[in-house]
């Protein structure tokens, strides 16, 4: 559920080459603790898993994407790069940086997988508040809130394997905070997400609409970890629990206006306004 890999192997497929995934973990990011680290490279172990079974090698790079991904592209001649969409300043200096070092011949493609309505086609421009950009989002939802294709078996092996993964130096590489352990009852990978979001729907939706935002009830999807790193796609959320409209309709839609516009809208403030980060901003 990946608009970006899809793309990916769209192009591959029409060139009859290999197709790469490649993540370049960073020693640190933010205020990021292992807590969130943990949690985000158990799932990358989910989906180097996923990408053997499809046949497209997974890579997991020690270091800024600007210092070891050009390096990458020539080595295994790639011949053409496609990465995902932040609206936050690093991720978007961490494209610019890795787009100044490619070959000139080497296409360089961003699709935006973070939202369903790609930030920069909601809006051209920030918007103030959720009443603005609302109808804008939902006018263009019937084109973007479409089904996933499925993402096939490669046909078209690399010439060499990617390198096994060694894990305990991916984490030994980190310069974070470790005195914040995991928390327990989130498991991290698309698996355990995907059954959050079942048992939000079986149990939980039906209290979304009227009980939100009471502390004291169970009414919350709690999907905002698997959002957050990726590991559940939010249109598959808004999917699937669309299919329940009818049953919950006051819980559907105020679930769509949480996580679609809001989500949007925070995009879109981040994504056109440079000092989002400061008062200044405000």
């Amino acid at each position: 559920d990946n608009w970006a890999f899809l793309y990916a192997q769209r192009l591959a497929l029409k060139q009859e080459l290999p197709l790469h995934v490649c993540f370049c973990l960073v020693p640190k990011f933010l205020e990021a603790t292992i807590r969130h680290y943990d949690f985000m490279l158990r799932g990358l172990q989910e989906v180097a898993e996923e990408c053997a079974e499809l046949n497209i090698s997974f890579h997991l790079l020690l270091g800024y994407a600007k210092d070891v991904l050009p390096a990458f592209v020539v080595e295994h001649g790639v011949g053409g790069l496609v990465t995902d969409f932040s609206p936050l300043r690093l991720p978007r200096q961490w494209v610019e940086d890795v787009r100044e070092q490619l070959p000139e011949d080497v296409p360089f493609a961003q699709v935006d997988a973070h939202n369903i309505v790609p930030c920069w086609v909601a809006s051209p421009k920030q918007e103030y508040s959720a009443r603005t950009i609302r109808g804008k989002i939902h006018a263009q939802l019937p084109e973007f809130l479409t089904e996933f294709p499925p993402i096939i078996r490669h046909p078209y092996p690399p010439s060499c394997p990617a390198e096994p993964i060694a894990w305990e130096a991916c984490y030994s590489s980190l310069q974070v905070d470790r005195t914040v352990k995991e928390v327990e009852w989130a498991a991290p990978g698309t698996a355990a997400g995907l059954a959050v979001l079942k048992s939000f729907i079986t149990e939980r939706l039906q209290f979304f609409g009227s009980h939100r935002n009471d502390p004291n009830k169970a009414a919350l999807s709690n999907l905002s970890p698997w959002f957050h790193f990726g590991q559940v796609s939010t249109q598959r959320a808004i999917l699937e629990v669309q299919k329940h409209r009818r049953k919950y309709k006051e819980s559907v839609e105020a679930f769509v206006e949480e996580a679609v516009v809001r989500r949007e809208l925070a995009e879109n403030f981040c994504y056109y306004n440079e000092n989002y980060d400061s008062v200044q901003g405000s």
